[in-house]
């Protein structure tokens, strides 16, 4: 017994191979056909950008939105 086959997930898909009538080595091969028609590599998955950008000062930093200054506060008033 390899350190492959000793995994649990290996038993478990040499019972689903078994239960289509098939060997592992056959799925494996059988997957690796269809892969690879698909095309190479993972398929790209463009995501889109949900952080948000803020304008800069001339120094550099990032200015924060005014509805997000609390008027209860002096905090980032001198900033």
């Amino acid at each position: 017994m390899t350190a492959v086959e000793s995994l649990p997930v290996y038993k478990t898909a040499e019972e689903v191979a078994a239960s289509r009538g098939d060997n592992l080595t056959s799925l494996i091969g059988a997957y690796l056909a269809g892969y690879v028609a698909g095309g190479y590599g993972p398929r790209r998955v463009v995501k889109v950008n949900t952080v948000r950008r803020f304008e800069r000062s001339a120094s550099g930093r990032a200015i924060m939105p005014a509805d997000w200054d609390d008027p209860e506060d002096d905090i980032y008033d001198n900033l």
